[in-house]
């Protein structure tokens, strides 16, 4: 399991329209709206490959600037995992 706490950049007054958006992610959740309008995600997958692709499908919705990951954790995968990043 692949968790990501997401910072959601987005264009001014857009953030109803993407929060409703979002509910087409059942593995994202939206946590906070920052001061700035920022939205804070969390989002839950079965690797990093997927994790990375949600991530890519999110920059697409309409008035999200950008996705930006704080936190990656994989700290229940396998070890032969090839989504497990390993030092080489």
């Amino acid at each position: 399991m692949a968790i990501a706490s997401l910072i959601i950049q987005l264009e001014p007054g857009k953030d109803e329209h993407v929060k409703s958006a979002l509910k087409d992610f059942p593995q994202v959740s939206v946590e906070k709206t920052a001061p700035n309008g920022e939205l804070i995600l969390v989002a839950e997958e079965s690797g990093l490959t997927k994790l990375q692709k949600l991530c890519l499908d999110l920059e697409k919705i309409p008035g999200i600037l950008g996705v930006l990951p704080s936190y990656v954790t994989t700290a229940d995968e396998d070890s032969d995992d090839e989504n497990t990043i390993s030092d080489r």
